[in-house]
């Protein structure tokens, strides 16, 4: 969830596209999710919290990190294809990831 603008809304803009919902966000079938969604969350690592507990680091002030987004993905993908035929539908699956 982002209050701001990330750099895939700019490059959205630029493009004419449409703006992507925020996966936590989402309300059950009141959004059109096949344009895709937007995975991104203020404050989000790349590294699990597992890291920085065991480095001894200042933790970060969230605990959602790069794993944690990947597992919204993974729970949302069965909603877009139901089966491997449907997934050989879907034209084009763009995953874009910026750290």
């Amino acid at each position: 969830m982002s209050n701001g603008r990330l750099i895939i809304d700019f490059i959205a803009e630029a493009y004419g596209l449409p703006m992507l919902p925020a996966y936590l966000n989402l309300t059950k079938g009141t959004q059109d999710i096949r344009q895709g969604v937007n995975f991104a969350f203020a404050g989000a690592t790349a590294l699990n919290m597992d890291y920085f507990i065991q480095k001894r680091l200042i933790p970060p002030s969230t605990n959602i990190s790069l794993s944690v987004q990947l597992d919204w993905f993974k729970k949302l993908k069965p909603s877009l294809c139901k089966n491997k035929q449907g997934f050989t539908k879907v034209p084009l699956i763009m995953f874009l990831l910026y750290t």
